[in-house]
């Protein structure tokens, strides 16, 4: 399984990202929202938004971004056809890197054995 993360498996248009809002499908949870949308290509790519707002220190910003694309590259077989974007919550600078790796990973897998009914 191929664990990179290239350019080409990142959300980087605003387009890409206003296509997802526009009829995506909703993860909730207190410290984050996933959105997953089919895409017509056959691998998942990925988008964060974290702003200021939810978390302060540009350092925490950061060390949750990695977090979180660490996680992706290890799912990413389970979620390919799918882009996924990632909204950051008020409350997501209280989890501990752990507890939102673990977080993410039942993500991916209750979100891709439910895509894999539908």
């Amino acid at each position: 399984m191929d664990q990179c993360f290239p350019r080409y498996r990142r959300l980087n248009k605003s387009a890409d990202y206003q296509n997802i809002f526009d009829g995506a499908k909703k993860r909730v949870d207190h410290h984050f929202i996933l959105l997953f949308k089919k895409n017509t290509i056959d691998f998942a790519r990925l988008g964060l938004i974290i702003g200021k707002k939810q978390v302060r220190k540009a350092t925490r910003r950061n060390t949750i971004k990695r977090v979180i694309r660490e996680s992706f590259r290890y799912h990413q077989a389970l979620l390919s056809g799918y882009d996924v974007i990632f909204l950051a919550r008020k409350d997501l600078s209280s989890l501990s890197k752990q507890q939102l790796r673990e977080k993410l990973d039942n993500y991916w897998k209750k979100s891709a054995n439910y895509q894999s009914y539908h």
